[in-house]
């Protein structure tokens, strides 16, 4: 039995089929078209971040270090290279590349570093790098020390290894090890008392390095025979006794001396004493005392002693101080020379009546206010000069003014009125002034070729007396002088009967 389609579902089938008809057309077109027709409409797909190094191993480095050119391949913009240990460095980096360098191993085990090179997205490259372990090492500076001299020596000795510790022994009790430090120590050797050449031998061992042997040769005492003092100078006159210390690798030995002022006494074993008996003449003198032993080369010790030492002085002061008039003043010479001099360096002051161990020193008179010096000086040969200093005094200071007046009183007009005051002095200088200063109608005149000074005064126009002004005269320490002046008022009425002074007026 048909089933009766209805007109609705008609349409829809028919709608059905166009759809489908135009979505088939459009796959059909896009499956068909080309690439040109693509360009716009979609994404390119992205690059892979890429990083390679070469390369990428470093096997064996040297232990003495070395440097590797490492080449880089990236499509980044930037990269960077970064070590994990810090005797692998990075350096000398480019865009395409840098240089590992390695130091050098001072350790006997190997070791490894990684550099790690990064770059934007790209996977990290690790670069290892290995490097080899020293072997044992140990070396030493000096390997011989030959010729050490018979009196002994220090030597220092450079140690150089690379084991974590190192000891030194050696084979003998006069060769020592001393002052050992991280890389060095110091050889000592004794003297040698013998007079056989020695040899010793010094061990340095460090670890599981090979031990290093160092030879000491050392040189026989020669003959010997020497003194101490080896000489003795510039004894007193009194004389001395002076010990003498013998070192000598000898049996025995002997000391002489050639003046018989200059003997050997007390000897010892090592030792013996010069004895230099007093010398009583002005001369110095000399002796030689030689020491012997075996077949040693004497030895000479030179004696110098002094002559009586000569004597120039004077017992009493070496300072005098003479009063200004003429005086003499005697003086008493202690001297074991047969001749001296004395001189003077000053006029006033001379030397007279000299005899013998006396002289005087005579002064003229001082007519001076100022004291006045003079050396007296002693001389002789072989002795320093004896100077004796002479002061004399000078006279007191005088000062006097002629006339004696020391009041001065001016009429008011002054008129034909003017004082003179001679000046008497000894001193080289003299001052005259007043006061006060601003008087300025008292008029103050200095004649210093005449030595003397004049006194006036201006008209006094007004109603009051003026004054008083004192005038100083002084010389030195001299007593100053003082002259007062005054002056009367202009008179305003017939009265003898008036007084005077600043501010003072007449009746």
């Amino acid at each position: 039995m048909k089933t009766k389609t209805t007109l609705k579902q008609k349409v829809a089938k028919t709608i059905f089929y166009a759809l489908l008809l135009v979505f088939s057309t459009t796959v059909i077109n896009s499956c068909s078209s080309s690439p040109e027709d693509d360009i716009g409409k979609t994404d390119p797909p992205k690059e892979t971040p890429t990083l390679s190094v070469s390369p990428k191993q470093i096997e064996n480095v040297a232990t003495s270090g070395g440097n590797t050119k490492i080449t880089i391949t990236t499509n980044q913009s930037s990269w960077s290279a970064a070590s994990d240990e810090g005797w692998c460095k990075i350096t000398d980096k480019t865009e395409k590349g840098f240089t590992i360098v390695v130091d050098a191993n001072s350790t006997t085990s190997e070791r490894n570093a990684t550099v790690t090179v990064s770059a934007g997205k790209a996977t990290p490259v690790k670069i290892t790098v290995t490097q080899q372990g020293s072997a044992p090492a140990l070396s030493v500076s000096p390997k011989q020390i030959e010729n050490v001299a018979d009196t002994g020596g220090n030597t220092e000795i450079t140690v150089t290894t690379n084991q974590s510790e190192w000891s030194a022994t050696s084979d003998e009790d006069w060769c020592n090890i001393a002052d050992k430090t991280e890389k060095e120590f110091t050889i000592v050797v004794d003297a040698n008392n013998t007079t056989s050449e020695r040899n010793a031998t010094v061990t340095v061992s460090a670890g599981k390095a090979t031990p290093v042997k160092i030879t000491v040769t050392q040189q026989g005492a020669a003959l010997a025979l020497s003194v101490s003092p080896t000489e003795v100078l510039d004894v007193a006159d009194t004389g001395s006794t002076t010990k003498i210390t013998v070192s000598t690798n000898q049996s025995s030995w002997n000391a002489t001396s050639d003046a018989d002022w200059c003997s050997v006494t007390d000897k010892t074993e090592n030792s013996f004493v010069v004895f230099v008996a007093p010398n009583q003449s002005l001369s110095p003198r000399n002796g030689v005392i030689t020491v012997s032993a075996g077949e040693a080369a004497p030895v000479k010790i030179a004696v110098t002693q002094k002559g009586e030492t000569p004597v120039l002085t004077v017992p009493s002061t070496k300072t005098i101080e003479l009063p200004p008039f003429r005086n003499h003043y005697a003086i008493t010479v202690t001297t074991n020379l047969s001749e001296y001099s004395a001189t003077s360096d000053a006029t006033w002051c001379t030397i007279t009546d000299k005899a013998g161990r006396m002289f005087y020193i005579s002064a003229e008179p001082n007519t001076s206010v100022s004291p006045r010096n003079a050396t007296v000086t002693l001389s002789a040969e072989q002795v320093a000069p004896v100077k004796i200093s002479v002061t004399q005094q000078g006279e007191a200071p005088v000062l006097s003014l002629l006339p004696e007046t020391k009041t001065i009183l001016f009429s008011s007009s002054a008129e034909n009125e003017k004082h003179t005051y001679n000046v008497t002095t000894n001193v080289s200088t003299w001052e005259v002034n007043m006061t006060p200063t601003d008087a300025t109608w008292c008029k103050l005149t200095k004649d210093v070729a005449n030595n003397s000074f004049s006194i006036s005064a201006d008209a006094n126009e007004s109603k009051t007396a003026r004054g008083p002004v004192v005038v100083t005269v002084s010389a030195g320490s001299a007593t100053p002088i003082e002259v007062t002046v005054n002056q009367k008022a202009q008179a305003y009425q017939n009265n003898e009967d008036f007084d005077y002074g600043e501010g003072s007026e007449w009746d």
